[in-house]
């Protein structure tokens, strides 16, 4: 597997995730992100995201299927990027979409601990319909700030 076992626990936390796509010329294009699952023994991610936040991305799939998706733990800034091959979309079920409002929540009470508003934050963001990108992870890189960030974790 590319995906470090110890961060599978990393992964079921309250992160901050962005999912990003890039055009064949390599215009950048960034998801929020309202909760991700991930399986371990498959190494693919599934990125919960509103529909109207992934129709450019849509687009650059088609040229460039390609993915990057980062995840921040916001208390201690560590902080990973998981790139990848897209694999498909979908609708949520009614299960994903429930995950997501719990996600968000757990999330915006972090953004709260820190003074931001956490209401404004789960309003902005929870818009359905709602869409469930997976792709598979190939490459796995450190993105804390520390000496050593950007460095690959999935080289054997």
């Amino acid at each position: 597997m590319v995906v470090p076992s110890r961060h599978v626990e990393f992964l079921k936390q309250p992160l901050s995730f962005w999912l990003a796509t890039a055009s064949a010329d390599n215009i950048p294009e960034p998801i929020k992100c309202t909760g991700i699952t991930f399986d371990p023994l498959t190494d693919i991610f599934t990125c919960f995201v509103p529909l109207k936040f992934a129709e450019t991305g849509f687009n650059h799939i088609k040229q460039n299927p390609m993915l990057a998706l980062v995840g921040v733990e916001l208390h201690t800034y560590e902080g990973y990027q998981y790139k990848g091959h897209y694999l498909s979309h979908r609708e949520c079920t009614e299960a994903e979409v429930e995950f997501q409002h719990q996600y968000m929540k757990e999330f915006t009470n972090i953004l709260d601990s820190f003074g931001y508003s956490g209401p404004g934050y789960y309003r902005a963001y929870i818009q359905p319909p709602f869409v469930a990108i997976t792709f598979q992870a190939t490459q796995v890189f450190d993105q804390s700030p520390k000496n050593g960030t950007g460095g690959e974790l999935s080289k054997t």
